[in-house]
């Protein structure tokens, strides 16, 4: 009996697992690259839509934002093996992206999916952990002017603890 434990979180494996039977090893080959080039397009979004009062709407941050995180030496080498980098950095995107929308229209779904986000991003790289920090701002903690909303607070918790549990 030959038994090894290991550091590392099955997140990554399990969506290498899931592209490989549904797309065969090319499409297993092909999940890194394509989870760089999501951020890289999401996080132009989030730009986008945290810019968008300012001039040219934000357009040019957001150009800049995507094409400098799609054209990192690191991000691009990590990317061009099946390594968990480029994912674990979708899902934290991912997680900001929906705490905006939380944030500006005050749905519990965005604080679900938020959660959600959160819990994969972790489920990925366990050292993303402290990531679920940068939410307290979102729902109002540490900010003097405005209320708690703890009801977006406890959404956000509970489907993350919910989705990271059986880890």
């Amino acid at each position: 009996h030959n038994a090894a434990t290991t550091v590392w979180p099955i997140g990554w494996p399990l969506l290498l697992a899931l592209v490989y039977v549904a797309l065969g090893e090319t499409g297993a080959l092909w999940l890194a690259m394509t989870c760089l080039l999501a951020t890289a397009l999401l996080t132009a979004a989030l730009c986008r839509r945290l810019l968008a009062g300012s001039p040219w709407g934000g357009w040019a941050a957001a150009g800049v934002a995507g094409f400098l995180l799609a054209t990192s030496q690191e991000a691009v080498l990590r990317s061009l093996v099946p390594m968990a980098d480029a994912a674990a950095a979708l899902f934290s995107v991912a997680m900001l992206a929906c705490l905006t929308h939380a944030r500006e229209d005050g749905r519990l779904g965005w604080s679900l999916a938020a959660g959600i986000c959160y819990a994969v991003a972790y489920w990925i790289r366990h050292p993303l952990l402290f990531l679920g920090l940068g939410a307290l701002p979102a729902y109002g903690l540490g900010r003097r002017s405005e209320p708690v909303r703890w009801r977006g607070l406890l959404a956000f918790a509970a489907s993350a603890l919910v989705v990271a549990a059986p880890n």
